[in-house]
């Protein structure tokens, strides 16, 4: 039997598997449920319930103390940058993670939930550095209000590199809304890459899949303006 590897959710996968021989005697026919688990390593995963983690970093773009800040809404902690609340100024502001060793990997995914309120011209860009080098863009938001999960690929980046880094790169506002960041999560694999084809050995003539699938982490409640 061969089976194709498609893009998958890179976490926690179970999955039930009967084998079926077609043997009518009552010592053949469908066998009882297998049961398959496949884990993929959380490389990072950071909350902000308590604050910003000691190795994370915020850059000030413009060194007048308006940029990244812990806050909380409701129950929850946060990173917001907040240029309402700033004022009349310009705002070119960085939100870093320290490095990250993603050597290992060839699937690298990052999640993270988030609300940007659009104003006018600001924008909002997630970045990646790899060994060191020079950011490179993996998503902009600008022009709309953006809210929910996000879920990027920065495989094609960051698998393989010892020396990986994401920022989420707040710029362009002057007196503009404002960009909130909840949970944040790296996950990872080093599976084969999606359209590799690898065969399965299997002693039954059938086998049948009864059921998959663990959904993504639970997505918070919204940040409001004013905060």
């Amino acid at each position: 039997m061969v089976y194709t590897l498609i893009r998958v959710f890179l976490g926690t996968d179970r999955f039930s598997y009967t084998a079926d021989d077609f043997d009518p005697t009552t010592e053949g026919g469908m066998s009882e449920p297998a049961e398959v688990t496949l884990t993929h390593p959380i490389v990072m995963d950071v909350d902000f319930e308590t604050g910003l983690p000691a190795d994370w970093t915020v850059v000030d773009g413009y060194s007048d103390g308006t940029t990244w800040t812990w806050t909380q809404s409701g129950n929850e902690g946060l990173m917001v940058v907040d240029s309402d609340a700033a004022g009349k100024v310009f705002m070119d502001e960085s939100l870093v993670t320290p490095v990250i060793n993603c050597e290992s990997y060839q699937q690298v995914r990052l999640m993270f939930d988030h609300n940007f309120l659009f104003n006018s011209n600001e924008i909002a860009d997630v970045d990646i550095r790899v060994d060191g080098g020079d950011w490179q863009n993996l998503a902009r938001y600008e022009g709309v209000d953006e809210y929910g999960l996000a879920d990027l690929d920065a495989s094609g980046f960051a698998a393989g590199h010892g020396s990986v880094q994401f920022r989420w790169h707040y710029h362009n506002a002057w007196y503009d809304w404002f960009w909130a960041v909840f949970r944040v999560t790296l996950v990872a694999g080093s599976g084969l890459p999606p359209g590799t084809s690898r065969r399965l050995r299997c002693r039954s003539d059938q086998l049948r899949a009864t059921g998959s699938g663990v959904a993504k982490p639970n997505r918070p409640a919204g940040v409001q303006s004013g905060l």
